[in-house]
């Protein structure tokens, strides 16, 4: 018996990291959505960095731009980053193990939404309302885990 627990004892101390990684932490690429053909493709990477989560987007439509932003994942307000300069707010507040809400505003828009990651931790929905230059809109992003 203490052979056996010798072995397994190490074993499930180096599982323990990636237990407690959190699930959202990868690489996501947006599916297609035929009622927003403008939007051809995003991706977006979530790591753990020093001070938080960063979220970095690469998103290709009319033409191809990324940004970047470093939350807590506790609802306080940050700056998102685009060519070295903010222009949006960000709030990220984490409400289950799977869950975040989400609200983005800048000058002309404001989306609320949460972001649910599915259980087998392959699929990432984004759902909620918001508007744009006034006008409302559905949030409805599918991503799926690319790594």
């Amino acid at each position: 018996m203490r052979t056996v627990l010798r072995f397994l004892v190490p074993i499930l101390l180096l599982c323990l990291p990636i237990m407690a990684t959190d699930p959202i932490y990868g690489v996501w690429r947006m599916r297609e959505d035929p009622q927003n053909p403008a939007m051809k493709r995003q991706e977006m990477k979530v790591e753990e960095v020093a001070g938080g989560t960063k979220f970095s987007f690469v998103v290709m439509a009319k033409s191809k731009f990324s940004y970047f932003y470093v939350t807590r994942l506790d609802g306080e307000a940050v700056d998102a980053i685009m060519k070295k300069k903010p222009f949006s707010k960000v709030r990220v507040k984490k409400i289950s193990p799977v869950a975040y809400e989400t609200t983005v505003t800048d000058l002309t828009t404001e989306q609320h939404y949460t972001t649910t990651i599915s259980k087998d931790g392959k699929t990432l929905t984004n759902e909620g309302t918001g508007q744009a230059n006034g006008q409302p809109l559905v949030v409805h992003v599918v991503f799926d885990r690319v790594q």
